[in-house]
């Protein structure tokens, strides 16, 4: 749910004297407790409740863009020739690079470089550009 409308709604019903708890809950599509606990909330901290608490902060197992830069970097120049599943082995024994094989494919196909064992199909998918949905 948007965070503008809750605190739209929650407003609206603290503003009121009249309550529409009821009104508020089939608007916002939860219960009547917890317009409860958002009411108290906004008479506590005002607008910054609705804001969640993670917004504009990295997660916590984001791939640096450094590693990745190693990652591309090394396959091009020194492991061109491995799959990607060999090539995560690769960094993990000789490199320090500790990475899943997805996570690995994932970059590298970012950048357009397909494993060579890669499938007709895949290939197809990846260098062709996509047909436009009408």
């Amino acid at each position: 749910m948007d965070e503008q409308k809750k605190f739209e709604v929650i407003k609206a019903l603290a503003d009121h004297p009249q309550p529409n708890k009821e009104r508020a809950a089939l608007t916002l599509g939860c219960t009547i407790r917890h317009i409860n606990r958002m009411l108290a909330g906004y008479k506590t901290y005002g607008k910054e409740y609705f804001v969640h608490g993670n917004k504009g902060r990295q997660p916590a197992n984001t791939i640096q863009n450094d590693v990745k830069i190693t990652i591309i970097n090394l396959y091009r120049s020194k492991y061109y020739d491995a799959n990607f599943t060999h090539y995560t082995e690769l960094l993990d024994r000789h490199e320090g690079i500790s990475l899943s094989a997805s996570s690995v494919s994932k970059i590298l196909e970012s950048e357009y470089i397909l494993s060579p064992k890669v499938t007709r199909a895949k290939h197809k998918r990846m260098l062709m550009p996509s047909k436009p949905i009408l």
